[in-house]
């Protein structure tokens, strides 16, 4: 026989759970319960969809030689007066997977009629060799149909090789920063300098940033190894069961998830989930000549119909050093290397008209015969050394 009160609370527990709709119901000191929304949801049951923007990002390098470690995407909503209305930061780690799915809540529900929305995405490159950072480029979208209670944007954000530059512009007065023009638009807008925000930069900003991070109008920009809203939580309590081998650094993926998903940074020399396989790797090797004291390497991609993409990779050569070793950070085709030295002038000639020859016969030889035309990257046992 089942206990009354065992099937009295079954009948309870079965009735508030489907009660609070799209939350979950909580317990109060006074016996009574409350329905707990999530964001995207309100009302005394969960029973209203709050009005949102659905953003999906796909992101990727513009160039091979872009050496930045990772970088941080802050997704902001903006309304007419360009006041920051809701924000997201989105880690994007090179090497890793390029689509992000995250949502935009609007502050009013509904949503002021007399308002025009928009999104801006403001990219920051972090260098994991002096951990700075650096602004790259900022993108903007239009929401066109502010008055359906849920619009979508799919984008695709092109990380550039340089940061943008500042801009003449007549028709915006930056009052305490510069003036921009955004990476995919013809319209201007006022970057602040640190400590001011507002459409003209003219509001007083009070930053509480970590040292080390960067103060900027949506908030603080953390370096490697920290997080939270000011950049003073360390990435080592997320990171405590740290699975990264052969040096590897722990970036927390996503720090609005309670069971956050990990990646690592890997050395030049690793790669994979967890840095734990050795990556392909060039060596310039140099016998019976001067070792120069840098040395440029370059890869070239042939790609159909187009025109191919040429990859540089700057080596400085220390004393005594005699090898220069080189990981490519991507696919390519033709691999060659460059360097200063003296040479007689019919040598020269005659060296350059050699090369230009071997370039031309590989890149014929590789769209006539599919087998010689293919990726070099996919050797991973081969390790390849060039004399010079």
């Amino acid at each position: 026989m089942i206990p009354q009160q065992r099937t009295t609370r079954n009948k309870v527990d079965l009735f508030l759970s489907w009660y609070c709709n799209h939350g979950i119901y909580v317990h109060r000191s006074d016996k009574r319960f409350k329905c707990f929304c999530p964001p995207s949801f309100y009302g005394d049951r969960c029973q209203y969809q709050n009005q949102f923007i659905g953003l999906i990002l796909y992101v990727q390098r513009k160039s091979l030689r872009d050496h930045a470690s990772i970088f941080r995407i802050v997704v902001v909503l903006l309304d007419t007066r360009k006041n920051i209305l809701f924000q997201e930061q989105i880690v994007y780690i090179r090497h890793c997977k390029r689509r992000y799915e995250t949502y935009l809540l609007y502050p009013d529900r509904p949503e002021l009629k007399s308002l025009n929305y928009s999104v801006r995405l403001d990219v920051y490159a972090i260098h994991r060799l002096d951990n700075t950072i650096q602004f790259r480029t900022t993108l903007y979208y239009r929401i066109l149909y502010p008055f359906l209670p849920v619009n979508r944007i799919v984008a695709e954000l092109i990380i550039p090789e340089k940061a943008d530059q500042a801009s003449p512009c007549h028709n915006i007065q930056c009052q305490n920063g510069q003036c921009y023009q955004y990476a995919n638009s013809a319209e201007f807008y006022c970057r602040c300098h640190s400590g001011w925000s507002g459409e003209f930069c003219h509001i007083p900003h009070t930053c509480q940033c970590s040292p080390q991070s960067l103060c900027v109008e949506t908030g603080c920009i953390c370096p490697l190894g920290k997080s939270g809203t000011f950049c003073y939580i360390p990435e080592a309590i997320a990171c405590k069961n740290n699975l990264c081998k052969n040096g590897g650094t722990c970036i927390p993926y996503d720090q609005k998830l309670l069971k956050q998903e990990l990646r690592c940074l890997c050395p030049d020399e690793y790669e994979g989930d967890t840095c734990e396989k050795k990556r392909m790797h060039l060596v310039v090797s140099f016998k019976k000549v001067t070792v120069p004291q840098s040395i440029l390497i370059h890869l070239i991609t042939t790609r159909t119909n187009a025109d191919p993409d040429h990859a540089i990779q700057f080596k400085r050569i220390s004393l005594y050093q005699s090898t220069v070793v080189v990981y490519p950070t991507g696919q390519y085709d033709i691999a060659y290397a460059q360097f200063d030295h003296t040479f007689g002038k019919k040598k020269s000639k005659a060296a350059a008209k050699l090369m230009v020859s071997i370039i031309v016969f590989v890149c014929i030889a590789g769209v006539v015969h599919d087998p010689i035309n293919r990726r070099l990257l996919q050797d991973t046992e081969e390790n390849r050394i060039w004399c010079v």
